[in-house]
């Protein structure tokens, strides 16, 4: 079986770092939080919420349908990586509704102690942190571009 940062790294928001850079950031996910089983139809986050705004998780298995403005929902599979959008949209409110379509395992975390842990580790150099935040606000503006692309004109 693989390990959690085995499969963290996975990702294709994490696959695109380089290693061993991809590997350090893996094993930093892995040591935020414990995995958690959740039951299909389990809300995730909320299309306009505010509320808990710097939380991410990390789908490990499972399926997730995105939602917004009541457009059809798109299906993820895991492993995946969710709610980063909010952490380069200045809106400081949810994008879209997240809802696991099957009983799923996720990783919950903080995105400030994330950066934290990032910006603090001694092996991550200041050229590999501007490549990870750069690969994440790639991937961000990927998503958002997507979602937008499905949103009827008002």
């Amino acid at each position: 079986m693989n390990s959690l940062a085995e499969i963290i790294s996975t990702i294709p928001m994490i696959r695109d770092i380089k290693d061993p850079t991809r590997t350090n950031v893996s094993q930093i996910l892995e040591g935020m939080a414990m995995p958690e089983r959740i039951k299909a139809g389990t809300r995730l986050f909320a299309e306009g919420e505010d509320l808990d705004g710097h939380t991410g998780i990390i789908l490990l298995d499972g399926e997730a349908a995105i939602t917004h403005d009541d457009i059809k929902p798109k299906t993820i599979s895991a492993p995946e990586l969710l709610g980063e959008m909010m952490q380069f949209k200045d809106t400081a409110q949810r994008l879209a509704t997240v809802t696991v379509s099957t009983d799923a395992t996720i990783l919950r975390f903080s995105w400030d102690e994330f950066v934290r842990r990032v910006m603090n580790n001694p092996i991550i150099s200041h050229s590999d942190q501007q490549t990870i935040c750069k690969v994440f606000k790639r991937y961000a503006g990927k998503r958002l571009e997507e979602l937008e692309q499905t949103t009827p004109p008002t």
